[in-house]
């Protein structure tokens, strides 16, 4: 198997988790802002546009942030979450130790009650 992955698969895993999303929670959907190439080592920030499925901005009450490869056996890696005042969020220090795929999942509290989304993204060596 090639160690490149193909856009379109990242795309439909990504899905398929969002696809398998706790019940009761509605779908958010997540954008990257920035589109900077992540490498490993240190940490890393991820800048996201946060939608409901209408496509309107989400006012969220809490959120929380976590990555995980999309091969099993890798812990989950967790991130700060901060709002900027464009109307994106930041999810901060993540430890990105490993080349390959990954999702970040983020959860919120909004006034409708609990939402989650996922977007897909590729470490570099």
């Amino acid at each position: 198997m090639s160690a490149r992955r193909s856009p379109a698969l990242i795309l439909l895993l990504a899905s398929l988790l969002v696809a398998c999303a706790r019940p009761g929670t509605a779908p958010l959907q997540l954008s990257r802002v920035d589109a900077a190439a992540l490498r490993t080592g240190g940490t890393a920030d991820l800048r996201l546009r946060v939608r409901d499925v209408n496509g309107a901005p989400v006012q969220a009450t809490h959120l929380t942030a976590h990555a995980d490869m999309l091969h099993p056996g890798m812990p989950s890696v967790p991130g700060r979450v901060s709002a900027n005042a464009d109307g994106t969020v930041t999810v901060s220090g993540l430890a990105l130790g490993m080349a390959g795929d990954w999702v970040l999942t983020v959860r919120t509290d909004t006034p409708g009650g609990e939402r989650e989304g996922q977007v897909a993204f590729t470490v570099r060596p």
